[in-house]
Order: structure tokens, then sequence, then C-alpha cells
């Protein structure tokens, strides 16, 4: 991992990280799972996680994104409020992935990849921050859960991505719509 951003001109030292977000709340009734779209609320919620991260993590340099309709809307939504905002890679095997599968496909990031998005399902995702996190201030709400349009942060060691390991992380940050709703108030 290469733990330099030049987001905004600017050039810092980045702490190599791994931002979860799932997908925001989605409408019931579309004829396959996959195929569900955001609601209103989840429209909202996932423009707000947007700001946030342009606010406070834009160094993300990588976005991984299942391809079930309601994960690539969160990402619509969120992209739209970024100045500069990296491709997503659209991922059929990230759609209700297990927790093996998740880690796996970050252990295949690139070196330069320092702070990737991924966008996804629960139980995948939230189980994922369970398995990387080996503790931190928030993983008791983690454990207890990962909500609509939630962001968890974990920040790793700068080891690379092919020698990830379990409970080699903290969880550094689980933020909740409510928690966007008052930053921006």
């Amino acid at each position: 991992m290469t733990p330099v951003s030049h987001a905004s001109g600017r050039y810092r030292v980045l702490v190599p990280s791994v931002l979860l977000l799932r997908h925001a709340s989605a409408a019931h009734g579309a004829a396959r799972d996959h195929d569900r779209s955001l609601d209103a609320e989840g429209r909202v919620a996932a423009a707000r996680a947007g700001a946030w991260l342009a606010d406070h993590r834009p160094g993300v340099d990588a976005v991984l994104c299942s391809s079930a309709a309601r994960a690539q809307e969160t990402w619509e939504c969120v992209r739209t409020r970024w100045e500069r905002a990296p491709e997503a890679e659209i991922d059929e095997g990230l759609y209700m992935a297990s927790t093996g599968a998740l880690f796996a496909r970050l252990q295949e990031l690139s070196e330069n990849v320092t702070q990737p998005l991924l966008i996804g399902h629960n139980p995948g995702l939230q189980q994922l921050g369970l398995l990387l996190a080996g503790g931190g201030e928030s993983y008791g709400r983690l454990r207890s859960s990962l909500p609509a349009a939630a962001l968890a942060t974990i920040t790793l060691p700068d080891s690379g991505w092919p020698d990830l390991q379990p409970a080699s992380g903290e969880l550094t940050e689980l933020v909740t719509p409510a928690d966007f709703r008052a930053s921006r108030e």
C-alpha cells in the first residue's frame, strides 16, 4: 500500500484503511431482490453519506460496489457529492457475498490502493468489519448492527493487501445516517 494521497491538490500521509458502506434503504416489491431500488429515505441517506465522505475521507482511491441496483444507486448518490470521485468497479461477486469472499476480494487489491470504499450488503459486510477489526471504540456497536447507509472505517497495518489478516485492524469509526444528519445541521 502506498500511503500518499493527493486529494484536493494537497499531499498527506494516509493510514491504510478500508471503508465499508452498507447500501442505503431500499423499497420492496421488485420481482428480484437484485433489482430493488433505493426508497426516498435511502436516496437522502446515501447523499448525506456522500457529503460526509467528501468532507472526512477525501482520499478514497478505489470503489468496489455490488452489482445490486440498490448498491449502485447508493454509489451514484455518494459520487455526486464528491468533486472528483474514483471510478467504481461494479462487481457481481459482491452481491450478497460471504465474509470470506469479501475478505479475499480485499486481498486482491492493487498495492497502490490505500483507502478503498466497499459498498455492499449485510450480513457479509458487517461480518467483514468484525473480522478485520481486532477492536476499537465502536466494535460493540458494529457487533449489534450495521444499519442501512452506515459507514464503518477500519484502520489497517501497512502490510499490503495480500498479507491482510483477520483482527489486524481497528474499527476507528462507525457513522450512521443519524450521525450524517447531525454533522450537516
